[in-house]
C-alpha cells in the first residue's frame, strides 16, 4: 500500500490510499493534503491490526469497540454523506470510553450512565444524540460487516435526553467585545481569530477546525471547505474584518490554520475564555452598571446564529446566506425570513 500523487486540472497534487479489506471490496480515498492521506494510511494500518487480532482471537465474538471503529472509520466512514469530520469526534470519545470492551460485552446500562455525563461536558442535547447515533451505526457495521452475533443493539434501548427548541440565543450589547478582550488575553493567539471567524463567517465549528491553509485565500478573500456538514464542499467568502483576523494567525508546519484538532479540545478554551470575560466584566464595571445574564447560556454554536443573522442583517438575499452558512434545506433558514421581509419593505418603500 503506498500513497499516489496524482495532478488535478488546475495544477495541484491530489493523493490517493487504495486499501482492500479481507473479504470486501477495494476502498480507495483521495485527498488535497498529503498529512489527510498519510492520516488515512496510519488508520488503514490500525484497521489491518484489528484484522489481525479478530484471526489471533479465533472468532468475531471477541472483537472489540475499539476493533470495529478501526473498521469502521476505513469502510463506513468514507462513504457518509455528511457529518464526518464531527462523527470522528464522536468515534473517539467512544473508543476511549468502550475502547477495550468486547462488542457483545457492552450493556444498555453502562451506556445510559455514560451519555448522561455528556451534558457536563457542555454537550447539548443534540450533540448527544449524534453521540448515540454514531455509537449505534458501529454496532450496526458490526454485525452486518463483520459477522458479529449481537441479538439486539443495546444504543437503540437507551433512552434519550428530549430536544429542546431551535435556539435563537444572540449577543447581547458589548459581549462580543468583551468575549474579544478576554481573548486577547489568552496565551492561545488563536482564541481572538476563531472567535472572530465565527461571528463573521457563520461557519460550524468543525468546518473551521479542519481548515487548511492551502485552501485559504486571503487575496481573493474566500476559504474552500472540502467537506462539510451537509456533505458537500463549498466555498465561502471572507469579509474584511475575517480576512485581518486570518492574516494575523501563526503558520504552522502541518498545514491547519487552528491548533485545535478536536472540538472537545476547543470546547475546553472556549470555557475558560467564557469564564475569563465575566471575570474581567465584573472587575471593570460596577454593580449597577452590570448588564443583566451577561454572556448567560451562550453556546460557541451561538455564534453562528448571529453570524447568520448579521448576514440578513447586512441585506443578503436568502440564497446568499444559504451559501454562506451551508444549509442544504432553504426551511433551515425560516426562521430569519422576518429579516428579510423587513428589507424587502423598505426596498418597496
Amino acid at each position: 500500500m503506498a500513497i499516489v500523487v496524482r495532478k488535478r486540472k488546475n495544477g495541484q497534487n491530489s493523493y490517493m490510499v487504495r486499501y482492500e479489506p479481507l473479504g470486501h471490496k477495494p476502498v480507495t480515498k483521495t485527498f488535497h493534503l498529503r498529512a489527510q492521506a498519510e492520516q488515512f494510511e496510519r488508520e488503514v494500518k490500525r484497521a489491518k491490526g484489528a484484522d489481525t487480532l479478530d484471526q489471533l482471537a479465533g472468532t468475531t465474538q471477541k472483537a472489540t469497540i475499539a476493533q470495529a471503529i478501526a473498521r469502521y472509520r476505513l469502510e463506513a466512514l468514507p462513504r457518509l454523506a455528511k457529518g464526518g469530520q464531527a462523527r470522528i469526534a464522536q468515534l473517539e470519545r467512544i473508543e476511549e470510553e468502550f475502547g477495550r470492551k468486547f462488542i457483545t460485552g457492552v450493556r444498555v446500562h453502562e451506556i445510559a450512565e455514560w451519555a448522561s455525563t455528556l451534558p457536563r461536558l457542555g454537550l447539548s442535547a443534540q450533540t448527544v444524540h449524534h453521540h448515540l447515533n454514531a455509537f449505534s451505526a458501529v454496532i450496526e457495521f458490526s454485525r452486518r460487516a463483520m459477522g458479529v452475533y449481537v441479538p439486539e443493539n443495546p444504543v437503540r434501548l437507551v433512552a434519550r435526553p428530549k430536544l429542546g427548541k431551535s435556539r435563537d440565543r444572540r449577543l447581547k450589547g458589548d459581549e462580543l467585545q468583551w468575549l474579544l478582550k478576554a481573548a486577547h488575553q489568552s496565551p492561545n493567539p488563536d482564541l481572538t481569530g476563531i472567535i472572530t471567524l465565527a461571528v463573521e463567517s457563520s461557519m460550524r465549528l468543525g468546518e473551521m477546525l479542519a481548515m487548511r491553509w492551502p485552501l485559504v485565500d486571503l487575496k481573493r478573500r474566500i476559504v474552500h471547505l472540502p467537506n462539510s456538514k451537509n456533505g458537500e464542499s463549498r466555498t465561502v467568502a471572507l469579509s474584511s474584518t475575517a480576512t485581518r483576523a486570518l492574516a494575523g494567525l501563526p503558520r504552522r508546519i502541518d498545514g491547519r490554520v487552528w491548533g485545535w484538532v478536536a472540538a472537545d479540545s476547543f470546547e475546553g478554551a472556549w470555557r475558560r475564555c467564557k469564564a475569563r470575560t465575566v471575570r474581567i466584566y465584573e472587575e471593570a464595571t460596577a454593580e449597577s452598571d452590570r448588564m443583566r445574564d451577561f454572556l448567560s447560556d451562550l453556546r460557541f454554536h451561538d455564534l453562528r446564529h448571529e453570524a447568520t443573522s448579521r448576514l440578513f442583517e447586512k441585506g443578503l438575499g436568502i440564497m446568499e446566506v444559504a451559501s454562506m452558512t451551508g444549509h442544504k434545506s432553504l426551511s433551515m433558514l425560516k426562521r430569519y425570513t422576518h429579516m428579510d421581509a423587513e428589507r424587502l419593505a423598505k426596498k418597496l418603500g
